[in-house]
């Protein structure tokens, strides 16, 4: 084979790697949405309607993806907030049991996903992107 020849076969080779990285690094980012909703739900069962440390990491999770928020009334803020998301879907308890199921991704975004979850037996979806506060979508 010619060098000649080989040059479609490279850029054959090679842009078929880059829809594999493409999967990968989806794949991954699913992977770190699904962590991010189990992070909000496990404090939400452990600590719902309170105001430990559980709840307050839900809270920093959903506003914005962190472990913290450092600055107080931002906190605050972000706390209001979350407690109408949880009271919108009558979360703003403990919850019993969840499970997170899937993580689509949204077409157009490499950061975001359609987080699929059950909450007591009832399936919801949210809307996850990185560093964003997360909503309901149905």
């Amino acid at each position: 084979m010619s060098r000649r020849s080989l040059v479609p076969v490279v850029i054959l080779l090679f842009l078929a790697a880059c829809g594999v990285q493409e999967k990968i690094q989806q794949s991954m980012g699913g992977d770190k949405a699904k962590a991010r909703v189990t992070a909000i739900l496990e404090g939400i069962k452990k600590d719902g309607g309170g105001t430990g440390g559980d709840i307050e990491t839900s809270i920093c999770q959903w506003r914005k993806g962190v472990v913290r928020i450092s600055d107080g009334g931002e906190l605050g803020r972000a706390s209001d907030a979350f407690s109408q998301w949880c009271r919108d879907k009558d979360i703003d308890r403990r919850i019993s049991g969840y499970e997170v199921v899937r993580a689509e991704p949204v077409p157009g975004r490499s950061d975001a996903f359609l987080v699929a979850v059950t909450i007591e037996g009832k399936p919801y979806k949210m809307y996850v992107a990185e560093g964003e506060q997360i909503k309901w979508v149905m």
